[in-house]
């Protein structure tokens, strides 16, 4: 373990530790005292830069990165700046109280002009015994003043990541730094702000998931749940909320290229171009491009901002899988669209599996044409779509094909014909509609992609947290 800064579990910490393996290109347990006196000299300068002085307003109020008081002297913000980035010399407090992060010995008091999610100075939050303040380590106080670099200004918010897995912090983190290092390097003198943080986060940690992808397999990182924080320290009171994305979902990223291009497909046809409304200077800005919404991204934040997503989670592959294909869908849309619903909606594969069976015999023994047009003219109550496999049931039994009625009832998720818990059976019925398409060979090649239907626009836009 390091003996230096570390990762300890805390968002803001965490995030600074990332930025430092970044800037130093090694990992932290390898961090020597050099290494962060260079670090802090860096940083340093690039604080210096006036894009960052309202911007670290909203992380660290009045602190000495950004305080207008024009009585502070240089030698004054010289001995804060040494508090906050060389804490680690000062000696323990006394009498002894650990560290708000680590645990280790505490050696600085500090208010919200120093660590982010405090109060103010006079104003008692976290501090034991009714002391204002929180007691914090050189290190972790360290650490924190790094983390506004990997953070991303959407609404008056900044916008960063979390894990529990550090290598999953260092990857995420690195894709919202070098973000933030496009936004300070142009020619702008405001840092610029941001919209969607759904489609950011996601955005962002697919294309995490597809670098993790390519590296060594000895060398991945297990999948865990990461979490997107939008806070600030800014206000009358600390503003905190998560976004949090399954592993589930990292999980069917990595996997999703196996079924060809469709999902990259129904990823880029669920964008919208919002930069035109932005004219001027900002749409052809650096930073444009993460500027656009993208709704299928839109509506998986939504979901994931409900404790059982697993519900929503079905609308979604019901509107952005099926429905834009559903005249004429390409191979392997059926198996992507189940290993979607396996995966993030939770649904059961032997479930999954006996749609697929109703299916292929359908494809395969009812020649009818009618029947699709009966299955799928309009959607069905439940006691519609059971007396619909009923009369399926005979006629398959004429084929010579029997259709069991236990597969019926398990595809329909439901024990028994009285039953009517069953709430997603018009998703049992597209999924069979997909399936008998793909089988009776009327998708295209798999090399020649038809194209989608429009795509409705009707996701309820995010509005920044006030």
């Amino acid at each position: 373990m390091s003996q230096t800064v570390r990762y300890v579990g805390d968002p803001f910490v965490d995030a600074g530790v990332a930025v430092l393996e970044h800037w130093l290109e090694k990992g932290c347990e390898e961090f020597t005292t050099a290494d962060l006196r260079g670090a802090a000299s860096r940083l340093t300068q690039e604080y210096a830069k006036k894009i960052w002085k309202g911007y670290l307003t909203v992380h660290l109020p009045n602190s000495v990165w950004c305080n207008p008081n024009k009585k502070i002297t240089e030698e004054k913000r010289r001995q804060a700046r040494g508090k906050v980035l060389a804490g680690f010399d000062y000696t323990p407090l006394s009498p002894h109280r650990p560290c708000l992060y680590c645990g280790r010995p505490g050696q600085v008091i500090a208010d919200r002009s120093q660590v982010p999610l405090v109060t103010s100075k006079t104003s008692m939050s976290v501090g034991p015994g009714g002391a204002p303040g929180a007691p914090v380590c050189g290190y972790c106080l360290y650490a924190i003043q790094f983390y506004p670099l990997c953070t991303l200004k959407v609404g008056p918010k900044p916008l960063f990541w979390a894990a529990p897995e550090p290598r999953w912090t260092f990857m995420l983190s690195g894709s919202f730094l070098r973000i933030v290092e496009q936004v300070t390097g142009g020619a702008t003198e405001k840092f610029e702000s941001l919209r969607w943080p759904s489609t950011l986060l996601l955005r962002s940690a697919s294309e995490v998931v597809e670098v993790w992808s390519r590296g060594p397999s000895a060398e991945r990182p297990s999948f865990c749940d990461i979490v997107g924080c939008h806070a600030t320290n800014f206000g009358t009171e600390a503003d905190y909320e998560e976004l949090r994305i399954p592993k589930a979902l990292l999980e069917f990223w990595a996997e999703a290229g196996s079924f060809g291009p469709l999902y990259s497909q129904i990823v880029d046809h669920a964008w919208v171009d919002d930069t035109r409304k932005m004219g001027g200077k900002r749409a052809q800005s650096a930073v444009a491009a993460w500027n656009r919404r993208n709704l299928l991204y839109q509506a998986l934040g939504e979901a994931f901002r409900e404790t059982e997503f697993e519900v929503p989670a079905k609308r979604i592959a019901a509107r952005f899988f099926l429905k834009p294909w559903r005249d004429s869908p390409p191979r392997h849309l059926f198996d992507l669209t189940s290993y979607f619903l396996e995966k993030v909606a939770g649904m059961e594969r032997a479930r999954l599996e006996a749609i697929r069976g109703i299916a292929d015999r359908i494809a395969e023994k009812v020649k009818e044409k009618r029947i699709e047009r009966d299955l799928f003219a309009n959607n069905m109550g439940l006691s519609q779509l059971l007396n619909y496999f009923a009369r399926l049931q005979k006629m398959l039994a004429e084929a010579g094909a029997p259709l069991s009625w236990d597969e019926v009832l398990l595809a329909l998720g439901i024990s028994n014909v009285e039953d009517r818990t069953s709430r997603d059976h018009w998703l049992v019925q597209d999924l069979i509609l997909i399936r008998v398409y793909e089988q009776l060979g009327q998708s295209a090649a798999e090399a020649e992609l038809p194209n989608l239907e429009p795509m409705e626009k009707d996701v309820a836009p995010e509005e920044p947290v006030k």
